[in-house]
């Protein structure tokens, strides 16, 4: 049964994955107590830059959910012929299959066969990276300005007398960590949860 052997197939990759998996959510939780308090200390001196944050994290989870979801139908589509090509090319690999294979000269067509399939894979998975990364891009402009408003806001107070030129430092790194680690959280949990 075809379906059978692609289900053992996924399961037997994700379980090499399963330390791996249970690493990227420890560091999800501890990515979460970081962003937490980060936002403890920012409402307070930037009011302001919290909702700017939270609106684009919001359009980043769901862009970002939507491509890996489809990123990862296609992968579980693709499960039976990419199991297909992986034996085409461990017996093409192999010195003594090769040779049974050169005999009946069948060499071409398991190498068209194998082509055929790895090409149509590649070919649907660069597009939908494309795809993901343009819009990922576009969005990460438009962080890139909100991160540069909260910027003005820290050096507005350094002009006015407010902070100490080490104050500018510390709040430009802090908002460097917190939108660093709120798209780290969002991927991360996106990715998380098409695996789980």
């Amino acid at each position: 049964e075809p379906e059978i052997n692609n289900i053992i197939n996924r399961s037997t990759y994700r379980m090499r994955g399963i330390y791996s998996y249970l690493r990227r959510t420890i560091n999800w939780i501890s990515e979460m107590i970081s962003i937490l308090t980060i936002v403890a200390l920012v409402i307070n001196f930037i009011p302001v830059l919290i909702p700017l944050v939270a609106i684009i994290s919001l359009i980043h989870f769901l862009t970002d959910k939507r491509h890996r979801t489809a990123i990862y139908k296609y992968f579980r589509d693709w499960t039976e012929r990419n199991r297909k090509a992986s034996a085409i090319s461990t017996h093409l690999r192999n010195s003594e299959e090769l040779k049974e294979i050169s005999i009946v000269k069948s060499e071409d067509y398991l190498d068209k066969k194998y082509y055929g399939i790895s090409s149509e894979y590649t070919k649907g998975s660069i597009e939908l990276m494309r795809n993901w990364y343009l819009k990922g891009d576009s969005i990460g402009l438009i962080r890139v300005f909100v991160i540069f408003y909260g910027y003005i806001k820290i050096f507005e107070r350094y002009l006015n007398g407010i902070i100490s030129v080490g104050k500018v430092a510390f709040w430009m790194g802090m908002i460097r960590n917190f939108q660093n680690d709120l798209v780290n959280v969002i991927s991360s949990y996106n990715d998380l949860s098409e695996q789980a």
